[in-house]
């Protein structure tokens, strides 16, 4: 299992957050027009995105990121129900549960866009 990689000097918005509490909350609101929240770790550097689950099947779902118009894109990374990229797994993006604070986070990068 990866240990998530954080810059232990700041707090962010999904550190409380465990792979088992992350595979538990998928495994019970996973569902087609769900909103997630998808944490982005590239280059030393943290963000959040939200998304929507686009499919869903047994194994794995696809999630539409939300674009910077709002809108949610018609195709998107497929993860598993531990929150890990399907296909590329050390690519840095992980679903983390979509809290207020993740939420807010992710209002703040696209503000920031």
């Amino acid at each position: 299992m990866a240990a998530k990689r954080r810059d232990s000097r700041s707090r962010s918005p999904d550190e409380d957050q465990s792979d088992k509490a992350i595979r538990k909350w998928l495994s019970s609101h996973v569902e087609v027009g769900a909103i997630v929240a998808v944490a982005n770790y590239q280059e030393g550097s943290l963000h959040y995105e939200r998304g929507v689950v686009l499919s869903v099947r047994p194994k794995n779902f696809n999630v539409g990121l939300q674009q910077s118009d709002g809108t949610f894109g018609e195709s998107g990374p497929t993860f598993d129900y531990a929150g890990r990229n399907w296909r590329e797994r050390d690519d840095g993006l992980r679903i983390v549960i979509p809290t207020e604070a993740v939420l807010a986070a992710c209002n703040a990068a696209k503000s920031e866009r």
